[in-house]
């Protein structure tokens, strides 16, 4: 964790240093953000390459975002609603599955994962 906080640190101090080196910007008088300093040192090519790396970061941390709130939601509606939720199941084959607690300590239950 040590190098890794020191790694971080200092890729953080050179990217403020890169982003102090843009003309006039010695102060941070202008909004000069990630992919602007890959625009200005290197061109325009890996400031789009930059933009699309970070919209798939943040549209991948939205995704396991959505997926980790509908299971606490589908987890609550399970054990305290219901006593049982239900899913659509695709593979092997098709058809509507149920699931409650109890099925989670059978060998049912590790089968089918």
């Amino acid at each position: 964790i040590f190098l890794v906080c020191i790694i971080s640190s200092s890729c953080a101090t050179l990217l403020c240093d890169a982003i102090a080196r843009i003309p006039d910007n010695e102060a941070f008088e202008k909004r000069i953000e990630f992919s602007d300093v890959f625009g200005h040192y290197l061109g325009k090519r890996w400031f789009y390459v930059t933009q699309i790396a970070f919209f798939l970061c943040l549209l991948s941390q939205n995704v396991a975002a959505i997926v980790s709130t509908a299971q606490v939601l589908d987890s609550f509606v399970a054990t305290f609603v219901l006593d049982q939720t239900y899913a659509l199941q695709v593979y092997p084959w098709a058809g509507l599955i149920a699931w409650d607690e109890a099925a989670c300590g059978s060998v049912d239950a590790v089968e089918a994962e």
